[in-house]
């Protein structure tokens, strides 16, 4: 079987008689490949593509510690020789960076701090998505002690490079913001997932048959607490549940839940999961409330809107203020409000219709695309350069 290979893109060249692209630096401390599975793997990808469809040369410092460091030197050779970039920008891993090797040993523990030390002493404005603070939750961790203290440890060493040597921090939302490590000097912004695909809106299905509704995503309490979802779809006659999960998750936590008759569980990705999207009139997003949702914003609502399908959320999330602010769906307080919605969706299709529809034009302004212009945009702002492509 061959190797997979690297992660690291080289930065393409300019044709003969093209004028040269403007070009920016993109870090991500892991292999960056298509096909990912979680939020952490799916944002680098398509972050880096979007900045590459949105007309920048793209030098990636990305994969392996080795790779990475490769990567850098050949940036820093760039930058001694005069040449520019119009800004840097970096993915976080929800691993410390030094630790994201296959086998978790920090084999290039500053590596990240030489990489951003560089970029700020050669005056490329540079901003870091700063993915999760889930590290900062003890009560979420899975891993034990000695291991929640070493990530612990280099998840707080990264955050000093940041702190040190980064112009500005993009967050998943605002509300991240009041459990940051501490106190962030410069100016930061939030930078929502977004979304791809250009299908028109769909259309809703007019003969008579339950409203059918679908899950994708976690189902591990404390974080995602899927008793309400149950609740509405045992209490609600006329609805059809889809809850697509890991297999391996599932497993270890089925014996927590009462799953009732019209709530299927089904383990799909790829193809079969776009199957689900097409079949869903809604998605339905129904958690139990936690500080950690209430500033969380998964990626699993910009796929909704890639598959032009609303969201029907419960209140006290980011995930229902985004969906009330941006018009992708309703937020209902409980089970009653649940079944009356559901009601009216079914009596009434041409309310689907028009959720379609502004779904469909929310897609144009949320794309992966909108958000590479927005970091250009931002970075640039920062220091009053204008370097974007024509």
């Amino acid at each position: 079987m061959p190797p997979t290979p690297p992660a690291v893109h080289a930065a393409p060249r300019a044709a003969p008689n093209e004028a040269p692209r403007a070009a920016c630096v993109f870090h991500h401390p892991a292999p960056v490949r298509a096909g990912g599975r979680s939020g952490s793997q799916v944002r680098p990808y398509q972050m880096l593509r979007a900045f590459e469809e949105t007309g920048y040369e793209v030098w990636a410092i990305t994969g392996t510690a080795r790779e990475r460091a490769r990567a850098a030197r050949r940036v820093w050779r760039h930058l001694r020789s005069g040449g520019t970039f119009a800004f840097a920008y970096g993915e976080t891993h929800s691993l410390p960076a030094a630790l994201t090797e296959p086998h978790h040993v920090p084999t290039h523990p500053l590596l990240e701090a030489r990489i951003f030390s560089a970029l700020a002493r050669h005056r490329v404005p540079s901003g870091v998505f700063y993915r999760d603070v889930f590290w900062r939750f003890r009560a979420l961790s899975h891993e034990g002690v000695v291991e929640r203290q070493v990530a612990r440890a280099f998840h707080t060493w990264d955050w000093q490079v940041f702190r040190r040597h980064v112009d500005h921090l993009f967050l998943p939302s605002l509300g991240v913001a009041e459990h940051l490590p501490g106190r962030w000097p410069r100016s930061l912004s939030a930078l929502p997932p977004g979304a791809t695909g250009d299908a028109p809106p769909r259309t809703a299905a007019r003969e008579a048959r339950p409203l059918e509704l679908l899950y994708v995503g976690g189902v591990k309490p404390p974080v995602y607490d899927l008793r309400p979802t149950f609740a509405f779809a045992a209490a609600t006659r006329g609805v059809r549940v889809t809850l697509c999960c890991r297999q391996e998750e599932w497993a270890g936590i089925a014996h927590a839940y009462e799953v009732p008759a019209n709530v299927r569980i089904v383990h799909a990705s790829g193809g079969e999961l776009d199957r689900l999207y097409d079949e869903a009139d809604a998605v339905v997003i129904a958690w139990e409330a936690t500080t950690y949702l209430s500033f969380a914003m998964p990626v699993k609502v910009a796929e909704a809107i890639t598959h032009g399908v609303p969201i029907i959320t419960t209140p006290g999330t980011e995930t229902a203020r985004f969906v009330e602010r941006e018009g992708l769906g309703w937020v209902v307080d409980d089970a009653a409000g649940f079944g009356s919605l559901v009601a009216m969706l079914t009596a009434k299709r041409e309310v689907l219709d028009a959720a379609y529809r502004a779904v469909w034009e929310a897609r144009a302004r949320h794309a992966w695309t909108a958000r590479a212009r927005e970091v250009a945009a931002t970075l640039t702002r920062t220091t009053g350069a204008d370097d974007a492509p024509n």
